[in-house]
């Protein structure tokens, strides 16, 4: 096995989040403009691997998953739960619409890695359709805020906590039928991932994919440097 074996494995696991991603998606956003973007962390929350998606999500999608380690604590995690934020200032996002929803791997109750997936939603809420208007001077203007919130509790999706979230005064999502779906769409997308790379950890051993995926790390940092 080499570098590049594992550099394309996890590739295609951030590929076929993607593809899951599209496929059970809604919007018009993400099935249709494909306004989203996959990729494969460490348990720091390091970026490992992603698809060649939308590189200004990739940015972030790091930061994204950091906080959430740095905010619940690996201790705060359990299997069947999974995190969802959007808050560019607080959070890593980018623009509110810009959902990410972050599930950890487990292996033997602990967590190896984390899978993640970004997608445009077409309206959080805010002052204007769309949740982009030009005119906006404070986030609240601009759509609903998710710092830090779980999604899944459980293996059950938490569709009122995040109805509460996106339906808040004074500026609710004016499609939450469609936010909900790509929301579960996202989930079935890092299920997807999650099942993939258990699959080559099954086929090599943990350790052996963690150092690996260790030297994919230090080969792009020297790459970059």
């Amino acid at each position: 096995m080499t570098n590049k074996h594992l550099l394309v494995a996890s590739l295609f696991a951030a590929e076929s989040m993607g593809k899951t991603l599209q496929r059970t998606s809604v919007s018009v956003n993400i099935k249709e403009r494909l306004d989203f973007s996959c990729a494969l962390f460490g348990p720091d929350g390091g970026l490992v691997a992603n698809a060649p998606h939308i590189p200004v999500h990739l940015g972030a999608m790091q930061e994204a998953v950091s906080y959430q380690v740095k905010h619940w604590g690996i201790e705060g995690m359990a299997p069947g739960e999974v995190f969802v934020s959007n808050h560019p200032q607080l959070a890593g996002g980018s623009h509110l619409p810009d959902i990410t929803v972050i599930t950890p791997v487990f292996r033997h109750n602990m967590i190896v890695f984390f899978v993640a997936s970004r997608g445009h939603h077409s309206d959080i809420g805010g002052i204007a359709p769309g949740s982009m208007p030009p005119n906006s001077t404070t986030l609240l203007e601009e759509g609903a805020q998710i710092i830090a919130t779980k999604l899944v509790i459980d293996g059950v999706f938490q569709e009122q906590a995040i109805t509460d979230i996106l339906c808040k005064p004074p500026h609710p999502t004016r499609n939450l039928r469609d936010n909900l779906s790509d929301l579960r769409a996202q989930v079935a997308a890092n299920n997807m991932g999650i099942r993939l790379v258990n699959e080559l950890i099954s086929e090599y051993d943990l350790p052996t994919v963690q150092s690996y995926m260790g030297f994919i790390q230090s080969t792009a940092e020297g790459s970059v440097r």
